[in-house]
């Protein structure tokens, strides 16, 4: 088990290699807030409040993204193997 933080621009790359993990968390930062869901499912997904709030999607974000603050983001980063593809 391990956790992929993945952006946008790097999603062509990282859902696959994720999608391999079968109990992968994925935390979806910066503009991977608008990847699409579709590509996300059966996965666990985390995205910062903050993030979600700035951008204005507090409404139209699937209901199975979990949404957390920093500090449970770095607790999920500290409990399990990390894969940064920002």
């Amino acid at each position: 088990m391990a956790v992929y933080i993945i952006d946008k621009n790097s999603a062509d790359i990282a859902i696959p290699y994720a999608s391999m993990d079968e109990n992968a968390k994925i935390i979806l930062v910066q503009d991977g807030l608008y990847i699409d869901s579709e590509s996300l499912k059966d996965k666990k997904v985390f995205v910062f409040n903050e993030e979600v709030e700035e951008r204005g999607l507090g409404d139209i974000l699937p209901k199975e993204f979990e949404r957390i603050d920093y500090n449970e983001g770095i607790e999920l980063m500290i409990d399990e193997k990390v894969f940064s593809f920002c």
